[in-house]
């Protein structure tokens, strides 16, 4: 349900309500959960029902259950906030990928170190057995 993600996940949108906290449950289902203040369940909604809810439809039904929603000044801090989270996220994915390809060009380089090596040794063992081989020979003359 790609409105609820952005709503609850990429734009955090119920941040625009007081007194609304949201609990992450992998694999379950998106449900609104209303606790009084004992934290015994009052009412139970579940948005993820309607495979078609708009972000409209989320907000009205937060409204509907009473949650007060945040001034104007406030939600667009929120928002440049959001923002400034997923170029921190981007910024960070960019930063790993970055040290795993330092880290495979360091691989790479010594396995070209140890290849050149190996070959060297090979190079000098066919110059000695070479070497051997002709000495054996000019001794059998």
């Amino acid at each position: 349900m790609p409105v609820l993600k952005a709503f609850l996940k990429d734009e955090q949108e119920w941040e625009w309500y007081r007194r609304l906290h949201v609990t992450y449950i992998p694999g379950q289902s998106k449900v609104l959960l209303q606790v009084n203040h004992n934290q015994e369940p009052v009412a139970t909604i579940d948005l993820s029902e309607d495979p078609n809810i708009t972000r409209e439809q989320v907000h009205a039904i937060l409204q509907e259950q009473g949650f007060e929603r945040k001034s104007e000044p406030e939600i667009s801090m929120l928002q440049q906030h959001a923002v400034k989270r997923r170029e921190l996220d981007e910024l960070h994915k960019a930063q790993k990928i970055q040290r795993q390809l330092e880290q495979q060009q360091k691989l790479i380089q010594k396995a070209k170190e140890q290849r050149a090596e190996k070959d060297a040794l090979h190079e000098k063992l066919s110059d000695t057995d070479l070497k051997r081989t002709l000495l054996e020979e000019s001794a059998e003359l």
